[in-house]
């Protein structure tokens, strides 16, 4: 890479860690590329040079938030060689992981845009594609345990929207900073024993 492509990805780098933190504050109608490129320092033209407008700004932040989330953390449980309850536990403690340790994205995760005039088409039908097929590679965790009759009549679509959806309403709750928040090792352990709970007692609620 030369210098002058190192300067441009610094510079695409700086502008979208700027629009992250305006989306957050001020979600995506508040947003201005103005006042993203005054944070960012640069001038606007700039960001106009690495983005063609908000939207394609604004699909830039959640596709680097989303293959963070995917990429960085659930894909691997997965894969583990491991019986599919450990690997859902995984799952879950990947996804309170994420939160942990990248709430700012773990925030823009939880409050997702969908309305087509806030993507780029291609990016969101990108990133659609991507969520949906993690979440199918959980489901087919959940049908594993019930081919193994683990699953105690539960169909596995049930199953795994109920861990898909709580693990997301688990960290937008927790994430709000009230009295009813938890700090790390607690949200883990609530985790565990979620999990533990609906596997029947086929693990215990912590990892040996």
């Amino acid at each position: 890479m030369t210098p002058g492509n190192r300067r441009g990805e610094a510079t695409r780098r700086q502008i979208l860690d700027a629009a992250q933190r305006h989306l957050l504050a001020n979600g995506y109608a508040g947003t201005r590329v103005e006042h993203i490129a005054a944070d960012a320092e640069v001038g606007v033209g700039t960001v106009y040079l690495h983005f063609d407008n908000k939207s394609g700004l604004y699909s830039a932040v959640m596709l680097r938030a989303e293959a963070v989330l995917l990429d960085d953390y659930l894909a691997a449980a997965f894969d583990l060689p491991l019986p599919p309850w450990e690997r859902i536990r995984a799952w879950c403690r990947a996804y309170v992981a994420f939160t942990v340790e990248h709430p700012e994205l773990a925030r823009l995760m939880g409050a997702i845009e969908w309305s087509e005039a806030t993507w780029n088409p291609e990016v969101r039908r990108h990133v659609r594609e991507r969520i949906a097929a993690s979440y199918a590679r959980l489901l087919a965790l959940f049908e594993e345990a019930a081919e193994r009759d683990e699953l105690h009549g539960t169909p596995p679509e049930t199953a795994s929207r109920l861990v898909w959806w709580s693990m997301f309403g688990i960290a937008a709750q927790n994430l709000r900073h009230t009295e009813l928040s938890l700090e790390p090792d607690a949200l883990r352990s609530l985790v565990d024993s979620g999990v533990h709970m609906l596997s029947g007692g086929r693990l215990p609620p912590e990892a040996p």
